[in-house]
């Protein structure tokens, strides 16, 4: 193909400013000026001028006419309304292709003795564009990282929605079980009460027919020296026990232990607790609080664990108390527990001692037993003390003590600060038997004043838990002097319980209370209407193995003695 030249068309501003330009006479204000003229336009070129470069690409064509002229056009220059896909095609290429050369670019002169322009700078390149640039990327940064972190938290918190959702359905679920499960307490705890109270009838009932004097045995623990003779042979029931005596010799010569069995309403053997003691006669507590006159008293040799029965060891707590704080206790908590039902009961308590036939008060304070010499309106020679004097009356509310220390008891704490007054009082000394032995038998009576606001019903119960003095023999204990007499005192009062007892059992018409001072305390709780329970304590020595066999053939007697119908004292 051969190429074509472009002609270069002269106009007459192109050739001014070339002519300008070039003019070395031209000064510098002249410059400003020729670089203001405005390039013009150039004119179309014609047809004639242009010659054979009239029909390339380069020819200026005319607008299309516009809408609104197309009616002023004659009809063969009208377009014609051609399909769409025609309208929409590409224009056709020309016939004979020709490829304009690039354009060579011309660099301007530089005049000699002018200095050309110093470049720009891009804003790119300025440094506090750059560090704004960082600032920007960093913001971003941070952005993006916010976001991330409030789409996690917006994860988080639908997740948590949903499960403080099951949650709350959980919550739901759990009160309706707990309403449900709170019904069916309140209805048990309906029929427990019930099911107390019917039990709490039918042992009044078994205890009012029977109307013998209930005996439970308790074994005390064996020191690291002594062995024990005793074998439980019934541990289901817990009724008997079985002492080995010591081996003898037959008429053969022959050696061979002779067995003694007993049976009890209750048998503990000597790992019994002091809570598992006490539960066995709760019930019968109970009843003090239901208006019967209850009496509870141990009995055994000295050392035997009586004192430890009812009242505990020494300075004693709750865990280790006694019969009587437990009792005690016991009452307290019922009386507030039936104050729902109306019920106001008050409480008052004595604490005496029998101590060589004579009666003393061990919550009295400052009071002096001991007896001084003086002298009568006769002129002899006497011995009073300066203590009030004590006497037993009988009578239609029971048996009461004259010019003793009445305690109003509302708490347990109350029982402990009364045993631990009466202890101090209590005359105790050591003997060959026993290094702590009680020298009388002390009583405590808690009176028991019930009123019903409801029904206007009023009950009058009594509690008497007695700790009697032990029985020892005088050859045995070393007993001289004051200890001599304290024991034949002891023993003598013993005797007379035994003599009571055995009268009872045979009914006969006269029943010896007035022979010691002891029995006549407990003539309503031996031969009245009130329930009685003997604690009858063993030691576990084979030294003491022949006390044993007599206080356990004493307690069997007395098991079979019957003493009448319990009856309730209610107005």
């Amino acid at each position: 193909m051969t190429d074509i030249k472009r002609k270069r068309i002269e106009t007459p501003a192109r050739d001014v400013r070339r002519k300008l330009f070039n003019d070395p006479s031209v000064g510098k204000e002249d410059v400003a000026r020729r670089q203001s003229i405005a390039p013009r336009k150039p004119p179309v070129p014609s047809r004639a001028s242009l010659g054979p470069l009239a029909t390339r690409t380069n020819l200026v064509a005319k607008p299309p006419p516009r809408p609104s002229d197309l009616h002023k056009l004659p009809i063969k220059s009208r377009p014609a309304n051609k399909p769409a896909e025609r309208q929409n095609a590409p224009p056709r290429p020309l016939s004979r292709s020709v490829v304009p050369k690039p354009r060579a670019s011309f660099s301007r002169p530089v005049r000699p003795g002018v200095t050309a322009p110093p470049p720009k700078k891009s804003i790119s390149d300025h440094p506090q564009f750059i560090e704004l640039k960082e600032q920007l990327f960093q913001v971003n940064e941070q952005l993006k990282n916010s976001e991330e972190k409030c789409a996690n938290l917006e994860a988080r918190i639908v997740e948590r929605d949903s499960t403080v959702a099951d949650l709350e359905r959980t919550a739901v679920g759990l009160r309706d079980t707990i309403a449900a499960r709170d019904t069916t307490v309140s209805h048990q705890a309906k029929l427990l009460q019930e099911g107390l109270h019917a039990r709490k009838l039918l042992h009044n009932t078994i205890q009012e027919l029977k109307g013998n004097i209930r005996v439970f045995a308790r074994v005390r623990g064996p020191d690291a020296l002594e062995g024990s003779p005793f074998s439980f042979p019934d541990e289901l029931d817990g009724k008997s026990l079985q002492i080995s005596g010591p081996p003898t010799a037959n008429y053969m010569g022959t050696e061979a232990s002779k067995s003694f069995a007993f049976t009890f309403d209750k048998v503990f053997a000597p790992g019994a607790t002091q809570p598992e003691v006490f539960e066995d006669i709760s019930q019968l507590v109970q009843s003090a609080l239901d208006g019967y006159r209850v009496c509870v008293f141990a009995y055994g040799q000295t050392g035997s664990g009586k004192t430890y029965t009812m009242e505990g060891p020494p300075g004693c707590s709750n865990e280790n108390g006694g019969v009587i704080p437990r009792a005690v206790h016991q009452i307290v908590t019922e009386a507030k527990c039936m104050d729902d039902q109306g019920w106001a009961f008050t409480l008052e308590a004595t604490f005496v001692e029998i101590y060589k036939e004579e009666i003393r008060d061990l919550l009295a304070e400052g009071g002096t037993y001991d007896r001084r010499p003086g002298v009568s309106a006769s002129g002899a020679t006497t011995f009073e003390s300066s203590a009030p004097k004590h006497e037993i009356k009988h009578g239609p509310d029971g048996t009461t003590i004259t010019n003793v220390t009445t305690a109003e008891v509302t708490d347990t704490e109350g029982v402990f600060r009364l045993l631990r007054t009466a202890a101090r009082n209590r005359q105790t000394a050591a003997t060959n038997s026993n290094e702590r032995s009680s020298r009388s038998h002390s009583v405590f009576t808690l009176r028991i004043h019930g009123s019903n606001r409801n029904s206007q019903q009023q009950t009058k119960g009594v509690l008497n838990l007695i700790d009697l003095a032990g029985s020892e023999r005088l050859n045995a204990s070393g007993a001289v002097g004051d200890r001599l007499k304290e024991t034949q005192n002891i023993n003598k009062s013993l005797s007379t319980l035994g003599d009571v007892i055995y009268a009872l059992g045979a009914k006969k018409s006269h029943i010896p209370y007035r022979n010691s001072k002891l029995t006549y305390l407990l003539q309503n709780c031996l031969g009245g209407d009130s329930k009685t329970l003997m604690f009858v304590n063993l030691s576990p020595a084979e030294s003491h193995l022949s006390e044993t066999l007599c206080s356990l053939r004493f307690a069997a007697k007395v098991n079979a003695c019957e003493i009448g119908t319990a009856k309730r004292k209610v107005s």
